[in-house]
């Protein structure tokens, strides 16, 4: 064997090790490499933290699983998270890991909690919903300034989600002026198919955007439907009722002082029916 062709197999087997070895990085590593791309991706394009438990993906069939998925609310809003998904599953291509596209079978999300908080303006929801409106569209949605996709966002992998559900959801209302009380509505399910597939893949971001500008979109729709006087109607009963067994107990101090117990009742019960209304007002009903 002559030298040329010694170093020439040399070189070969070298790479083929080489490969061999990032083949088995990526593989071992697939689980931290699959929760920071979201984190940083989910992160970006909402202009909130996204935060993961934990994410487990198996390298031999493409089953699995993602804990503990935390939005926070952007600036100006007083509940501590948007979304929380406790469990979210997930099917990928396997063999499409090497490809240019990778393609995921099925994200499915289960029993997600939504935190809907209003404000003068716009709510949580739509606030995020227009962040990710903005992202790589030459808009900051935040500070007017504009801005664009990076490239190596645009260089990286596309993606083709065949499949995204999420199912069993309920919507939380809050509001500044409602303290700790909430209405609870359920989200109706959601079901989107090949998110990129005409674009021949998205970039991880547009496939987060499309699917986020559903969610957002269902729940503002259900939000903005809902008669919330009627969902906090008996708010104002059970401040009267509090009210009255206030006046009762101080109703040996003096008529004067019980007088003062069912005007606070009264008004009570007043400031009950206008949250109501003021929120059906911010809702556009």
């Amino acid at each position: 064997m002559n030298k040329v062709l010694k170093i020439a197999l040399g070189i070969f087997a070298a790479a083929g090790l080489l490969i061999v070895a990032l083949l088995v990085f990526v593989y071992s590593s697939l689980d931290s490499i699959v929760k920071t791309a979201i984190e940083d991706v989910a992160s970006d394009v909402t202009q909130t933290e996204v935060t993961l438990d934990n994410v487990s993906i198996s390298p031999t069939d493409g089953l699995g699983s993602i804990g503990g998925f935390r939005m926070t609310n952007p600036d100006g809003f007083e509940s501590d998270t948007a979304f929380r998904f406790s469990d979210i599953t997930v099917q990928l291509d396997i063999q499409s890991l090497a490809t240019d596209v990778i393609r995921i079978k099925e994200v499915r999300i289960t029993s997600p909690d939504v935190t809907y908080e209003l404000s003068q303006s716009l709510s949580n929801i739509e606030t995020i919903g227009k962040n990710a409106e903005s992202y790589g569209t030459g808009a900051d949605s935040s500070s007017g300034e504009s801005g664009s996709a990076s490239s190596s966002e645009e260089a990286g992998p596309k993606v083709v989600i065949e499949n995204f559900y999420l199912t069993d959801g309920t919507i939380r209302l809050a509001a500044p002026f409602l303290g700790d009380n909430t209405a609870n509505i359920p989200l109706p399910d959601i079901h989107l198919k090949n998110i990129g597939e005409n674009e021949g893949g998205a970039t991880p971001a547009e496939a987060a955007k499309a699917a986020l500008d559903s969610i957002t979109g269902s729940i503002t729709s259900v939000a903005s439907s809902v008669n919330v006087t009627e969902l906090l109607g008996g708010a104002g009963e059970v401040l009267n009722n509090a009210a009255g067994a206030a006046q009762g107990a101080v109703e040996g101090v003096g008529e004067n002082v019980g007088e003062a117990a069912g005007a606070v009742g009264e008004g009570l019960g007043d400031a009950a029916e206008g949250a109501g209304e003021a929120i059906n007002n911010l809702f556009g009903n």
